[in-house]
């Protein structure tokens, strides 16, 4: 319990009423000279809270390759990221690796200069090279949209696309000039 209490106090921790007593925070932290990101969920079971952590290596950058696309693969999803305003559906890929796969994304398009936001139901991880906006409900959905299309960013990155409005949001974008990366 100790230990418990600590960790949700370092991952400043919040309850909301939709997640059925679902927390989930993220904190930093250095063991033995490496930095690491450590996201901490508790989820409420019928034998008490249960706590997952999931640790993130802070200088940790994927690229494609590393998450095994073959270097042909690679280099095809660069020049589709690089090229016209269009959309990518990435099916299948919201599994717990997509946000390694969307930090990768970003990754190849940061060295190329590009403006990357990524529109996330759960930040998984934090990072310095993209703009990360958290989704919420319909209404916060709408306002976080208008700052994104405000932004006019080279590429957009759903993490995962659940409802019409979300939908209607992926072509709206694209009409706006941008690459979108939608995962479903």
């Amino acid at each position: 319990e100790p230990v418990k209490t600590q960790l949700k106090t370092l991952g400043n921790l919040v309850t909301k009423e939709d997640d059925r007593g679902f927390m989930e925070g993220i904190f930093a932290q250095s063991w033995k000279a490496q930095a690491y990101q450590i996201r901490i969920v508790t989820a409420p079971t019928l034998l008490g809270e249960h706590i997952h952590l999931h640790f993130y290596a802070e200088d940790q950058k994927p690229d494609l390759v590393d998450l095994g696309y073959t270097p042909l693969q690679a280099d095809v999803m660069e020049q589709l990221l690089t090229g016209q305003p269009g959309l990518l559906i990435a099916a299948g890929a919201a599994d717990p690796q997509a946000d390694r796969h969307r930090l990768a994304l970003a990754n190849t398009l940061a060295e190329e200069g590009r403006l990357v936001v990524s529109l996330e139901h759960r930040v998984h991880y934090r990072s310095e090279i993209l703009v990360q906006l958290k989704i919420g409900d319909a209404l916060e959905f709408e306002s976080v949209m208008e700052t994104v299309l405000g932004m006019r960013p080279d590429v957009v990155i759903f993490d995962d696309v659940r409802d019409k409005a979300e939908a209607d949001a992926l072509i709206e974008t694209v009409l706006s000039g941008a690459m979108v990366v939608a995962q479903v």
